[in-house]
């Protein structure tokens, strides 16, 4: 029904610290108890929504590469338009894709940092990030972590976060 941003923490890390870290888009931590990903995780780490939202589908982290494929096409009823009608109707939607781009661009740099100071926050790398789309409850949901992905944020760029894949679990450390 809805994408979800959950995440992971080691056992060990400052919880407290990490609660009272700003996020991009609102930041609860809050414990999920979802049994099929905490099976797969290793023992003692914990599994956190990170929004708090109902609805995770306007994130940065989900709709980036999303945003980034839109291709403009002229409506059916353009048939009759002069070739310079065309070209500006194009050109107007053209500055609206490109704000939404460049929305989603800074939302992703807001989210980076945010990773940056809850990894200083927690004192233990590493903090994990899943996204996946729940058909059920995001505590009971079948989910299976497709593989897990270690990321140095220092040695990657932001953009990083608009192409992350649903059903994997990125590890930024």
């Amino acid at each position: 029904m809805c994408f979800f941003i959950t995440a992971t923490l080691p056992s060990g890390a400052d919880l407290a610290a990490v609660r009272a870290v700003a996020g991009p888009e609102g930041s609860r931590w809050t414990a999920l108890s979802n049994r099929y990903v905490q099976d797969q995780l290793p023992r003692g780490w914990g599994y956190y929504g990170v929004t708090g939202s109902v609805c995770d589908c306007q994130s940065a982290l989900v709709r980036g590469e999303a945003a980034r494929g839109k291709t403009l096409k002229l409506p059916r009823h353009a048939a009759g338009w002069s070739q310079t009608k065309r070209n500006r109707w194009l050109e107007q939607r053209g500055v609206l894709v490109d704000a939404r781009e460049s929305a989603v661009r800074g939302d992703v740099v807001a989210w980076y940092e945010y990773l940056k100071k809850v990894l200083r926050a927690g004192g233990k790398p590493p903090v994990g990030l899943l996204i996946h789309f729940y058909k059920a409850g995001v505590e009971n949901e079948e989910i299976t972590v497709a593989r897990r992905t270690k990321v140095d944020v220092q040695a990657t760029p932001p953009a990083v976060l608009q192409a992350l894949e649903p059903d994997v679990l990125y590890e930024f450390a």
